[in-house]
C-alpha cells in the first residue's frame, strides 16, 4: 500500500523551530498535524513535571511509605 505525499519535512520543523529561537521566543514542543500539513510551535515555559511543588504528592508515595 503506498502512502500518501508528504505534507511536510523533518527540514520544515527545524526551520521553523530555528526562527523562533532566533526571534527570541522559547521553544518548548512543536505540534504537527500530518492531515491537515499543518506544524505549530509551542512557546513558553515548560511545566514542570514533578509532583513535589503541588503538596498532594503522587499515588505511589502511600504504597512507598515515602514521605
Amino acid at each position: 500500500m503506498a502512502r500518501g505525499p508528504c505534507t511536510f519535512r523533518q527540514r520544515d520543523v527545524a526551520r521553523l523551530v530555528r526562527a523562533a529561537t532566533a526571534a527570541g521566543l522559547r521553544v518548548s514542543g512543536v505540534r504537527v498535524d500530518v492531515k491537515a500539513g499543518t506544524i505549530e510551535v509551542v512557546t513558553g515555559e515548560s511545566p514542570r513535571q514533578d509532583s513535589k511543588g503541588d503538596g498532594g504528592g503522587n499515588e505511589w508515595d502511600s504504597i512507598l511509605n515515602v514521605h
